[in-house]
């Protein structure tokens, strides 16, 4: 399945923002009738990031987790999100 807009979210440790930054995602995708995918890249987070973002899947199976056992940085994070989106290519 191809996808019109892909969201690269790359995060470490983020438990308390990323229910709600996927959620603000989730309602613009909804509010402009977008056909999105968003790819979050849990880079080697300690806290309970992974799994608020498997819940998130369960609601919204347009949701893709890539997770890394330690970090690789936020450009390196960023560009496997890009690899793995389903997307259209320009």
């Amino acid at each position: 399945m191809f996808y019109k807009v892909g969201v690269i979210m790359p995060v470490l440790n983020e438990e308390q923002n990323i229910s709600k930054a996927g959620g603000n995602v989730v309602k613009s995708f909804d509010g402009l009738d977008v056909h999105g995918e968003i790819v979050v890249v849990n880079d080697g987070s300690a806290d309970q990031t992974k799994a608020i973002v498997e819940e998130l899947i369960e609601k919204c199976p347009f949701i893709q987790l890539i997770c890394h056992d330690k970090p690789k940085g936020i450009g390196a994070s960023y560009w496997e999100g890009i690899g793995k989106s389903r997307g259209e290519r320009l």
